[in-house]
């Protein structure tokens, strides 16, 4: 089984091709994907609410086999999850423009390890940083 998601986290880093590419690029997916989270999140705070407002209002989930808990708990928490989306998560990411990311060139060359050892190789990495002078970076 971790073989099988070895080489589907593989695969997908390379992108599919294909029908199973085309599927994927299908505007309905790719939203359910950037809602993802929301449903991932709101789908356990729901359940319980939801099964028990269903039988305050007398769904009896119990004659339908659960297929229709399942249908309407799944409908709300994707509704919830896109509102959220749309109200919270989307603006708060589009705040990540407005703060320039600068990666700290905190990697130290294997080759400077060899040479000079960790604590020589930090010491030079750190009199480098300039303006970063006081911190450490490994």
């Amino acid at each position: 089984m971790a073989l099988l998601f070895c080489w589907l986290v593989a695969a997908a880093s390379r992108g599919f091709s294909g029908i199973f590419g085309r599927f994927l690029t299908f505007a309905p997916i790719t939203y359910c994907g950037r809602i993802a989270y929301g449903i991932y999140v709101y789908h356990l705070l729901l359940a319980l609410p939801i099964y028990e407002i269903g039988v305050k209002l007398g769904l009896g989930w119990e004659d339908w086999k659960g297929f229709g808990y399942f249908f309407i708990a799944s409908l709300i928490t994707v509704t919830v999850a896109a509102v959220s989306w749309h109200v919270m998560e989307k603006p708060l990411n589009n705040l990540k423009r407005r703060f320039p990311y600068r990666h700290p060139d905190c990697f130290i060359q294997q080759s400077d390890l060899d040479n000079q050892g960790v604590s020589a190789a930090v010491e030079n990495r750190n009199n480098a940083a300039g303006s970063d002078a006081g911190k450490t970076y490994l």
